[in-house]
């Protein structure tokens, strides 16, 4: 195993390997080991971090709020879907990590209404569902039938259904 990969930088106080941010998981890019070496797409790893909500942002011209501890334990939700609005899901319904799921970049898979950021039969676990990790610790299994409502409550971006098919 490339120990790079797990870290960024050894603390010169304890001569220990310190975790990188979720920022620093983005789970495709780069897609090299440290030593410049491309690797699979999604080899040795298979989560998306969920370490930010899509809107609406505190600052013009950036797309995105992070999500605190203060900010998960008291953001109102914002958008109607379910029936949610004004909702505060706190850590216990907010994702934090999530089984990876993007749309294919195989041009045999492309074109064949499969939908990112929900359980279809390419995905880990198939169609059944996804694990996800939520701030407050917790892992839980989210059924296909449950994801969207999950998906939603965690990330107010007002979906009630999956999102168009990838192209």
């Amino acid at each position: 195993m490339d120990t790079a990969d797990l870290c960024s930088v050894v603390n010169s106080f304890s001569d220990r390997a310190e975790l990188r941010s979720l920022q620093d998981f983005g789970h495709d890019l780069p897609n090299i080991d440290s030593l410049g070496v491309a690797r699979p797409k999604n080899d040795g790893h298979s989560y998306e971090q969920f370490g930010w909500w899509n809107n609406p942002s505190p600052v013009t011209g950036v797309l995105g709020t992070k999500k605190t501890e203060a900010l998960v334990l008291t953001r109102a939700k914002t958008k109607f879907a379910f029936g949610l609005k004004g909702m505060v899901p706190g850590a216990a319904g907010t994702w934090l990590l999530v089984d990876a799921d993007d749309c294919p970049t195989d041009p045999a898979k492309m074109g064949k209404g499969y939908r990112n950021d929900y359980p279809d039969p390419i995905d880990n676990h198939g169609a059944a569902g996804a694990n996800a990790n939520f701030c407050d610790g917790h892992a839980e299994w989210i059924s296909q039938k449950k994801y969207i409502y999950t998906y939603e409550l965690s990330q107010d971006e007002d979906l009630s259904a999956p999102k168009a098919p990838c192209p």
